[in-house]
């Protein structure tokens, strides 16, 4: 022990190298860590906040079931909710009344914000945005007179509760209300159970464990699937992370291992008089591995405690950039895995290179290390870098950086590795942050979160009911109004080859096929043709709208002057995994017919309507993807659930004849007061035929928020990889340079100029930054692949994007590392004597 103390002090500079290493590899694995992790959880409380905290539904239950649920270990909460009937109000919205427990709010992320929940038969809950839609004040005790569908009985409720917003009811469009009811008419069949379970338990494997306990079919269980996935990645060290930390931990052991060999060269006498005086080999392991392990004990909290400070600090820099809201919202999360899992491998590898310099003493005998003569005497007669050659291209001093480099391959080989290592490292982790942002935008799409306001019609409706065209100018004329889109549709069918109709999406819709009487089909066999008959909306779009399609399509393009004249259509298909749902290409042909009456008849959901049908085919002009459609109708072939076509106004108009826009996006001016714009659009709204108003502006603020902390985790993830691999690669290439002192000086003797001498370091800086860099950009670019074909399922038409900002900075930053870490040295050899360099020697 106290030999290994004197031996710190005394190699002072190779001491602080090799704890600067130690603290960077603890910083570099517990700040990606704790970012990680971070952003882990940031993605949970979003999924909670958009879609609830249940994990799973049970639909259509007994209550013996739901005692049997109740009875269940495990389970965290539990919210229960019957149906009990529903009303038209004035056709604008079919409201849907159901009875709850106190857990429901909760449980889907909201809560009474205004009055209490329902306990009499005649009194009723309604969220906000319902409120303001029925066209009522927001003042509790008044009374409703409705008509009880099932019931058909005329019923009075009254407001005792005002709700705040459920986010994925008034995303979806789905309007209930809760009531209250008498104990004579409790429901003890068709309940539905919202389960919450502990997050420590295994929550996959409960939920098909209660299902089979309690006998329910798939069809009636509901899994909250993204956020059940993301609570299993959360608190947990992954295979990414474990991936990670291997391999930062494996470039620290070439560093460490790189300054303790040198180190070891210098004093090899030292261990060849311990051996001869009697000195084992364990002694030997255990003088380097207590030398590394006193280092490692105080570089390890140092390190620990910076990365903790460093994730907090640039996330918080980070987040007064690239976000709008307090800071106090990035929810930085200490993980104790991941320090654990950071101070093993810390020791992992010290406990390795100590095995294996201790190795390489003892393969060199007593007498050759007491007398420095362990130089193998073969001598290589090839030659990789010809003097001959090269001189004819480049100066003497610049020649001697490639003999330099050739003469001392391991060591340029293990300078290359840890800069190609630290490139692959901040080249992998930009490209995964451009995979994250693609997956972002993703869910924006998904929930068409594009604007501010949507203004739905009643898809129960006949085609004519809707918003004028005078209408629709004056929401263009609102103040604090900047864009109003208006789109027409019209309920129809699509008939097509089952041949291009990618036959799990068959399967799917054919499940999605309610048993129910009455119930929507959505696709069949259509007896006359043979062919598959889909749902199908036609939309008709304006100029301008079409214009902006063009960017989007996947394949063809608008052509405006065809469209208005001709039925040329866009074919709009779901999308996944580089797979075209519907397979059909530009030039093709495709029928389409829709009702004359444009009446959504009873029978017309289930395709066994009767009445006269107008058939039209469409050239396909062009191909969108469902997700790069810029909004959805809520009602018929919603959610991607069919096959849309796209046309002109002008053909929309003369085929269909209904003129009234069905559904119109609006979008505000910044800094525009959102409630009092929303009333402004209502009361225009409730001048046409069963039109709803939904204000998106808090939801698409809160998925920025998300999107912009997510992404500022991403950017601090980047620039930690970016600046610690840059220290520790500078710190390798400057210790060794600082231990060829003496060659450079015997160099220098020889009659190297100063200048000359500059030239040569900095050649040898640039040579290893420009060979490191083909090497990071080939593997790099290779392991990206890779990761979009890991994620190319989880985004709708993914493209693989060649990051050449990316690849163009590794490239100058890897040269640039070379000329600083070369600089420092050069400086400090320069200044010396020669007699001085060459002494260092002994």
């Amino acid at each position: 022990m106290k030999l290994s103390l004197k031996y710190i002090k005394k190699f002072s500079t190779r001491t602080f190298a090799i704890s600067l290493s130690i603290i960077l590899s603890m910083l570099l694995i517990v700040g990606v860590g704790i970012l990680s992790q971070s952003a882990k959880v940031l993605e949970v409380e979003y999924l909670k906040y958009d879609n609830g905290n249940f994990h799973v539904v049970y639909s259509e239950i007994n209550k013996k079931q739901l005692e049997e649920i109740r009875n269940t270990e495990g389970i965290k909460n539990i919210a229960v909710k019957s149906f009990y009937d529903g009303f038209n109000y004035n056709d604008i919205l079919f409201i849907s009344l159901n009875c709850v427990d106190e857990n429901y709010l909760p449980i889907n992320n909201s809560k009474i914000i205004k009055g209490r929940l329902p306990k009499n038969e005649n009194e009723i809950a309604l969220e906000t945005w319902v409120i303001s839609n029925l066209g009522i004040k927001p003042d509790l005790n008044q009374t409703i007179d409705v008509k009880l569908e099932n019931r058909n009985e005329r019923r009075q409720y009254k407001l005792v509760g005002i709700i705040e917003d459920i986010v994925r009811n008034k995303t979806a469009g789905v309007t209930e209300g809760i009531v209250g009811r008498s104990s004579e008419e409790t429901n003890t069949n068709g309940l539905k159970a919202y389960v919450e379970f502990n997050e420590n338990v295994n929550i996959m494997n409960s939920i098909n464990n209660l299902s089979k306990k309690i006998g329910l079919d798939k069809d009636h269980i509901y899994k909250n699937k993204m956020l059940i996935d993301v609570l299993n990645q959360t608190g947990k060290i992954d295979r990414n992370m474990l991936f990670f930390s291997v391999l930062v931990s494996f470039v620290s052991a070439i560093v460490i291992y790189s300054i303790f060999n040198i180190s070891m060269y210098q004093r090899i006498k030292d261990y060849g008089i311990i051996r001869a005086i009697g000195g084992t080999k364990a002694q030997i392991f255990k003088l380097i591995l207590s030398e590394l392990l006193i280092i490692s004990s105080a570089s390890i909290p140092i390190g620990i405690l910076v990365g903790i400070l460093s994730a907090k600090g640039l996330s918080s820099i980070f987040g007064k950039l690239f976000t709008e809201f307090e800071i106090s919202n990035l929810k930085i999360i200490i993980p104790k895995e991941i320090i654990l899992l950071a101070v093993v491998l810390v020791l992992i590898l010290i406990i390795i290179i100590s095995a294996w310099i201790s190795s390489r003493v003892l393969k060199i005998s007593p007498v050759e290390a007491i007398s420095k003569n362990f130089k193998s005497n073969k001598k290589s007669t090839k030659s990789i870098f010809s003097v001959n050659v090269l001189s004819k291209f480049i100066s003497f001093n610049k020649i001697l950086s490639f003999k330099n480099i050739e003469r001392d391959k391991k060591g340029a080989l293990i300078t290359v590795l840890s800069m190609t290592m630290g490139s692959i490292l901040f080249m992998v982790s930009s490209y995964y942050g451009n995979i994250q942002q693609q997956q972002i935008n993703e869910k924006l799409k998904i929930g068409k979160m594009y604007d501010d306001y949507k203004l739905v019609t009643n898809g129960n409706l006949d085609m004519n009911a809707g918003l004028s065209k005078d209408e629709v100018k004056k929401l263009k004329n609102l103040e604090g109004v900047r864009e109003v889109v208006p789109y027409k549709t019209l309920y129809g069918r699509i008939f097509l080859d089952k041949d291009i109709i990618y036959q799990n999406f068959i399967e799917f819709l054919r499940d999605m096929n309610r048993k129910e009487e009455g119930a929507m089909i959505f696709i069949k066999k259509d007896e006359k043709s043979s062919k598959m008959v889909m749902v199908s909306t036609l939309w008709g779009l304006n100029d301008e709208s079409l214009k902006n399609l063009d960017s989007k399509l996947l394949e063809g393009n608008v052509d405006l002057t065809k469209m208005k004249k001709k039925p040329v259509a866009i074919l709009c298909t779901p999308f996944k995994g580089n797979r075209k749902i519907i397979d059909a290409n530009v030039g093709d042909t495709i029928r389409v017919s829709f009702r004359k009456d444009g009446e959504p008849v009873k029978g017309f959901w289930t395709m066994e309507d009767e009445g006269e049908y107008v058939e039209q085919e469409f050239l396909i002009g062009g191909i969108i993807t469902y997700d790069d459609f810029p909004t959805s109708d809520d009602y018929y072939s919603a959610y991607g659930l069919g096959a849309d076509m796209i046309v002109s106004e002008n053909i929309f108009d003369k085929l269909s004849g209904f003129k009234p826009y069905r559904i119109i996006t609006v979008n505000k001016e910044k800094g525009y007061d959102n409630r009092r714009l929303e009333k402004k659009i209502i009361s225009i709204a409730r001048q046409g035929k069963g039109v709803t108003v939904r204000d998106f502006t808090t939801q698409r603020k809160e998925m920025n928020k998300y999107g912009e902390t997510k992404m500022t985790f991403l950017y601090v993830i980047s620039l930690v990889l970016f600046i610690i691999s840059m220290f520790n690669i500078i710190n390798n290439i400057s210790y060794s340079l600082i231990s060829r002192t003496g060659e450079f000086g015997m160099i220098r003797a020889v009659g190297l100029t100063n200048k000359e001498f500059r030239q040569m370091i900095r050649t040898e800086g640039i040579l290893y930054g420009m060979v490191s860099s083909i090497f990071s950009l080939i593997i790099g670019i290779s392991i990206e692949h890779r990761l979009y074909e890991y994620y190319i399922w989880s985004i709708e038409n993914p493209r693989f994007i060649l990051q050449w900002k990316t690849y163009i900075l590794v490239v100058c930053v890897n040269i640039l590392i070379g000329l600083l870490s070369t600089y420092f040295p050069s400086r400090k050899i320069k200044n010396m004597s020669i007699v001085e360099s060459i002494n260092s020697l002994k």
